[in-house]
């Protein structure tokens, strides 16, 4: 299901842009008002799911409503961000670029922005957690003196060393990454890559969220 979710989220998301800008008789001024209300959504889902699910294993418990109002406040603020980081963006005349989709890329650049934050954020959390996994469990059979037990404690210094093991190898080798899927497999734009981006922060939404709340099988 989470694969069959995350296709339909994606080709969903790309109908939506084609039509709501693509086809605009102005997609210059109909991305910068639709613009925001992606970046919107980024950060509503992101903070949804950070609310729900991630705060409860530090203690801080909050209801439904509770994570509900705070996700729409916080994915406001976001959007506000974006707005003002858009109005910078002034249309350039291009006499080969009759529709002026390349000033579209340049706002749709600035959602790229959040998206990525997005991306980092799902796939680094996950990332850490399987990385320093093992780690906690070799650590806890050491001060048990060899016990094993069915869970382990992960000590704060464990996830201090998997989250800088994550951000040294994106400062040392994330550029070549990036080089590799956005131009040396094949060529994205911001517009191109906005589908692919947005599918892995709603996939992990349901799969963290709604699939384990409602008991339907997912992939992990």
């Amino acid at each position: 299901m989470s694969p069959l979710l995350a296709g339909t989220i994606g080709f969903v998301l790309f109908k939506s842009v084609h039509y709501l800008i693509f086809e605009d008789d102005n997609p210059f001024a109909a991305a910068k008002r639709y613009v925001p209300g992606y970046v919107f959504l980024v950060g509503f889902i992101v903070s949804m799911v950070t609310l729900t699910k991630g705060l409860s294993h530090v203690g801080l418990e909050l209801t439904f409503n509770q994570s509900l109002l705070l996700s729409i406040l916080l994915g406001g603020v976001i959007m506000g961000i974006g707005w003002l980081m858009q109005r910078r963006i002034k249309f350039e005349h291009n006499a080969k670029d009759h529709f002026s989709y390349a000033n579209v890329e340049r706002v749709f650049g600035v959602l790229m922005i959040f998206t990525a934050c997005a991306m980092a954020f799902a796939h680094g959390s996950n990332d850490v957690a399987n990385a320093v996994g093992p780690l906690a469990a070799v650590i806890s059979v050491v001060q048990t003196g060899g016990e094993i037990g069915g869970s382990a404690l992960v000590p704060w210094w464990v996830l201090v060393l998997g989250g800088g093991g994550i951000v040294v190898g994106l400062v040392t080798y994330g550029h070549k990454v990036i080089a590799t899927v956005g131009t040396g497999i094949t060529e994205l734009t911001p517009v191109a890559a906005l589908p692919p981006r947005w599918r892995r922060p709603r996939r992990w939404y349901w799969r963290q969220a709604l699939a384990c709340r409602f008991q339907r099988p997912i992939r992990w």
